[in-house]
């Protein structure tokens, strides 16, 4: 009873664990977009200096401290207008997609809490109150698998081949 809700929800906590520390990830590349788009800013200000071919370009940024000489990146393979989309176009991408991480991360924040505290319950819970815990544990898609009744009778000998089913559904037996 109780180990049977209790492994998969286990398992579930673990996924929802992975799954924020591959979101946090994510969220950490929101730095390096604005790197992106600042390079995109200092390159448009000098696209007249830039010819395709090079590999980077040495440009001044304007900072409160003063003049700052910057190294910009580039494809050789792209003129200087492409070059400076290609950092706005990747700022973007980043830019946009963390908004959608962070929805992403509260929603397996919350199914996490969720989980942990049914976790709890099952783990406190009196054998009368197992049914309807695994009702809420199907409900969080984290419910143990169902009894699969055994198709075959243990005293009957499994056949020597495999039976598979086409596309077509033709029957396909291997073995």
């Amino acid at each position: 009873g109780r180990r049977r809700l209790r492994e998969p929800l286990r398992g579930a906590v673990g996924r929802a664990r992975r799954a924020l520390d591959k979101l946090k990830d994510e969220a950490a590349r929101v730095p390096a977009a604005e790197r992106d788009r600042r390079l995109g800013d200092l390159l448009k200000a000098s696209l007249h200096a830039v010819r395709r071919g090079q590999a980077a370009v040495t440009v001044t940024e304007w900072t409160e401290a003063g003049p700052a000489e910057v190294v910009v990146p580039l494809d050789p393979a792209l003129g200087p207008r492409e070059n400076m989309e290609r950092f706005y176009r990747r700022f973007r991408r980043i830019a946009e997609s963390a908004a959608r991480v962070e929805a992403r991360a509260a929603e397996v924040r919350t199914r996490l809490a969720a989980l942990l505290a049914l976790l709890a319950e099952v783990d406190a819970a009196g054998p009368e109150a197992l049914p309807r815990l695994e009702k809420e544990a199907r409900r969080l898609a984290a419910g143990p698998r169902p009894v699969q009744p055994s198709r075959r009778r243990r005293d009957e000998p499994a056949p020597p081949y495999r039976a598979f089913r086409s596309v077509a559904g033709l029957p396909i037996l291997v073995g």
